[in-house]
């Protein structure tokens, strides 16, 4: 876990959006948090804020929606499309911050140098 891995203990009382968002915020991409591009400009920070609305989306989805905890009773309104869309949304969340967190140039290591391309003039 994220949040592990950068010596911290989350409390237990923690649900998802806290847990992702604290996990965003100690590797240092919360959309608030974070500085700009490396191009200069504030999309990479917009991008981030998706990012962190899709994990919360996820789990309001699961479980204000009705399809984790709640009454036994058959759902409706919801089909495959959807949960292709949730695991999609999941597992862009989950890849960007294993990547953030195994990146040596990320920037909580304080290094952001950017990374250039094989045969790039740059």
């Amino acid at each position: 876990m994220v949040v592990h891995d950068v010596g911290r203990t989350p409390a237990a009382a923690w649900d998802l959006p806290k847990l992702a968002l604290e996990a965003q915020r100690a590797l240092k991409v919360h959309p608030i948090s974070a500085s700009p591009g490396p191009d200069g400009n504030d999309a990479v920070k917009r991008v981030l804020g998706g990012v962190t609305t899709v994990a919360t989306g996820v789990a309001e989805l699961r479980n204000k929606a009705g399809t984790g905890h709640g009454p036994g009773r058959p759902r409706v309104g919801l089909g495959a499309r959807h949960a292709h869309l949730a695991v999609g949304a999941a597992r862009l969340w989950c890849e960007f911050m294993l990547d953030t967190l195994g990146d040596p140039h990320a920037p909580r290591r304080g290094d952001t140098t950017e990374i250039k391309p094989e045969g790039s003039k740059r």
